[in-house]
């Protein structure tokens, strides 16, 4: 069953057509990435898909619901979540305060019940603590819980990121470049915690170039160049498809 269906959609930016008909699905419960070469369009339509850029033309579906151009703070409650190419992480806070962040729209804090329930501030504040930091130790990371994150490496950010993005219980997680920047262990640990999200029933749609990566966890990969759909299929697929080869290499072998 598919749980996310795009639908022809398209983006342009003035005369340039970043997304052009792009259409695919991606089943429940699986990893998906979306692979191509820089410039291929890939953070555009996941733009597209999370509310941040609006569609020109198309449909995207969750869950058989039409949610074309819907603002990403809706698709937050619908249980859409993603992280971002670039660390999008407060610096000045430590991270439980910005794994928290992740949990505000469950928090019990609208004006009236600040002024008249206090105790159920406290109570929230608490119950998503706790919650937390069972999402920490989950990826390691309880040790650093009240730590600063400017005074933590850009590979332990990289997973505070993610820890951050589960707070909502994601139905759809959407990663773009999770392991851009990492070590060879921290992009296996990254791709293990990954592993792991799916198997608990998360949804993932990945953007990545690391291409060891993609063909290990992925059970599907679409691939895009200059805005176009190239090629869909297993891992295996890939790997031997002439004309993603040809995208990447310009001939040659891609090596998982």
């Amino acid at each position: 069953m598919s749980l996310l269906k795009v639908e022809g959609i398209s983006k342009s930016f003035g005369g340039l057509k970043a997304v052009d008909n792009i259409s695919f699905e991606v089943k429940e419960g699986t990893i998906h990435a979306l692979i191509g070469p820089n410039g291929a369009g890939k953070t555009t339509l996941v733009n597209m898909i999370s509310g941040i850029y609006k569609i020109d033309s198309g449909d995207i579906y969750f869950k058989n619901e039409k949610i074309t151009n819907i603002p990403t703070h809706q698709l937050v409650n619908k249980h859409i979540m993603r992280t971002f190419q670039n660390l999008e992480i407060c610096e000045n806070m430590t991270v439980m305060e910005n794994v928290l962040l992740g949990f505000n729209i469950k928090m019990n804090k609208s004006l009236l019940k600040c002024s008249f329930q206090f105790e159920s501030i406290l109570d929230d504040e608490e119950k998503y603590t706790h919650i937390a930091l069972s999402h920490l130790k989950r990826v390691g990371l309880e040790e650093y819980a009240y730590t600063l994150c400017s005074q933590l490496s850009y590979g332990i950010l990289k997973k505070v990121e993610i820890v951050r993005a589960l707070a909502i219980n994601p139905k759809l997680l959407l990663l773009d470049e999770p392991v851009a920047g990492l070590n060879s262990t921290e992009t296996s640990e990254i791709a293990q915690i990954i592993k792991e999200i799916s198997q608990e029933g998360v949804t993932v749609l990945l953007i990545e170039h690391d291409m060891k990566m993609i063909m290990n966890i992925s059970d599907e990969i679409t691939v895009m160049n200059f805005g176009v759909k190239l090629a869909q299929g297993i891992p295996k697929e890939i790997s031997s498809n002439k004309d993603v080869i040809k995208a990447y290499l310009g001939g040659g072998t891609l090596h998982a």
